[in-house]
């Protein structure tokens, strides 16, 4: 389970490259939600994906949050920077390469930079909070996350709406110990445990797909950016947005649990590319916008219609492997390593 060479765990790189390409199979078939197919896929991948993801950044965060406020200062400017570079770079491909209506608003995010701007958010949180009782502290995120789909207010400014959603998610990531995590990584891993875990995700496909059309409604729910008043509910019972969402909730963390039972401990040929998620999270976006809104996209659509969820399916995996290749690692390792005590009194 361990590399001999590195410290590094092998469950954890796999665990990510899964999840950075379930973010990049997901923003290649949004653009293609015509297909039944494609929508059932893309509200399964949804329904767990970027909290999964959230929480392991969490848990990797620890040793960021728990060190000197110096490094921790530095790791939330890093952040900062990748955030505005990112979100100034995608704003200019919208806008003149892509021809799309697009205004550009400085801390009101609504596309894939939003993560870099919440991890800045969260490490500081959790930094002045973290002398706070986990139980009082996990509690009341969990209060924010239900009900803040009620104020109308919260949105995208900030990307508050996400950062409030998601944080129950950050925090049980950074709570989680590296010993509680290694004895439940060994109890998910014995075959009945991995059996019980497969059926389940199946089961999850197959409902998705097959549902498709009746469970789309999930999809603002899932992306954590919309209050309660913009998700057409198919029953309207008392406090409905709070109740769908701790549904949610629950369930996201059983299917998170089986997902990881199905990660392979021991190291397989991705096992490399899960140490360089950030740089697939960054770059594959501009590739995913091209093919959607560009002619690119209803060539595919005109020639290829019938096979067009394989294909994209399998393109967004190719990426991925593309994209984790190092020479796309160093910008992004500089700007993570930038020592700003120069700034500081």
């Amino acid at each position: 389970m361990v590399n001999s060479k590195t410290p590094r765990i092998y469950f954890y790189d796999n665990l990510k490259f899964i999840l950075i390409t379930l973010v990049v199979v997901g923003h290649f078939i949004q653009f293609f939600l015509n297909y039944d197919v494609l929508k059932g896929l893309f509200i399964f991948i949804y329904s767990f994906h970027m909290p999964l993801f959230i929480f392991v950044t969490g848990f990797f965060a620890k040793k960021i949050i728990d060190a000197p406020n110096d490094k921790r200062l530095n790791k939330i400017l890093s952040y900062l920077i990748l955030y505005f570079g990112y979100k100034i770079i995608l704003f200019l491909v919208f806008k003149y390469g892509l021809n799309q209506p697009s205004e550009f608003y400085l801390f009101s995010e609504m596309e894939t930079p939003w993560y870099l701007l919440a991890c800045a958010v969260w490490i500081g949180i959790v930094g002045l909070l973290k002398n706070v009782k986990p139980l009082y502290l996990f509690v009341f995120s969990v209060i924010m996350c239900l009900f803040s789909g009620y104020d109308n207010s919260i949105g995208d400014l900030f990307c508050l709406s996400r950062v409030i959603v998601f944080f129950p998610f950050f925090l049980l990531g950074y709570y989680a110990t590296k010993e509680n995590m290694e004895k439940l990584i060994n109890k998910l891993h014995n075959k009945k445990n991995m059996f019980i875990s497969g059926l389940f995700v199946v089961l999850c496909v197959i409902l998705c797909l097959y549902f498709a059309n009746e469970i789309y409604f999930l999809r603002p729910l899932f992306t954590g950016r919309n209050p309660y008043i913009n998700i057409d509910f198919p029953v309207d019972i008392l406090m409905t947005g709070a109740l769908f969402r701790l549904i949610w909730l629950i369930f996201c963390i059983f299917l998170s649990i089986a997902i990881m039972s199905l990660i392979p401990k021991r190291e397989v040929f991705f096992t490399k590319f899960g140490s360089r998620t950030l740089q697939v999270y960054v770059l594959h976006y501009f590739i995913a916008i091209i093919i959607g809104n560009s002619f690119i996209g209803r060539f595919l659509v005109d020639v290829v219609s019938a096979w067009l969820p394989v294909l994209l399916v399998i393109l967004a995996i190719i990426v991925s492997f593309i994209l984790s290749l190092k020479i796309f690692e160093k910008p992004f390792a500089k700007i993570l390593k930038l020592d700003f005590k120069k700034i500081y009194k």
